[in-house]
């Protein structure tokens, strides 16, 4: 039994998908400095982003097990127009509970920050207009979200719409 386990190793090895190595994880942050850097007007910020979380995602696990695992978050915003995130929460309820406080703190008042975008296993976005417009949505990725709330912006009647906040469910 024992001078098969040599075979039995060299097989599963050819059998298993590698994992991302640390150095290639590492490299996720260097992409995104240079994706940055080669960006001279600022508009490919969020593309950058996205890059990098996607790099970012396949360096923290990707097997089945993690998959599986619901995880929820939540983007409240507040008249003014602070926004509050959460992510990585067991339920919607304390996504959008987390988000709201996120809100008011960052207003640094006890304001009105409804949720306005929720999602588990998934992302949500915050575009807003030159004239004060606005719109959130969800989607499976950021660059998904922020397109749909782009669009969401530029139905109310947003000039100009940009992302201007994205989460992750974690």
């Amino acid at each position: 039994m024992l001078r098969h386990l040599p075979s039995v190793a060299i097989l599963l090895a050819a059998l298993l998908p590698p994992l991302p190595s640390r150095a290639d994880c590492f490299d996720c942050g260097a992409r995104y400095d240079a994706c940055l850097a080669a960006d001279t007007d600022g508009g490919n910020r969020y593309n950058c982003l996205v890059h990098r979380d996607s790099c970012m995602a396949s360096c923290q696990g990707s097997d089945s097990a993690s998959r599986s695992v619901v995880r929820y978050g939540a983007i409240a915003r507040s008249e003014r127009g602070t926004l509050g995130v959460s992510a990585g929460l067991p339920d919607q309820a304390s996504a959008g509970m987390a988000a709201v406080r996120d809100c008011q703190r960052n207003e640094n008042a006890m304001v009105a920050c409804p949720v306005i975008v929720d999602f588990h296993n998934a992302c949500g976005a915050v575009a807003a207009g030159t004239d004060g417009g606005w719109g959130s949505d969800w989607g499976y990725d950021a660059a998904e979200a922020g397109a749909k709330a782009i669009a969401v912006c530029r139905s109310y009647g947003g000039q100009d719409c940009q992302v201007v906040r994205w989460q992750c469910s974690g």
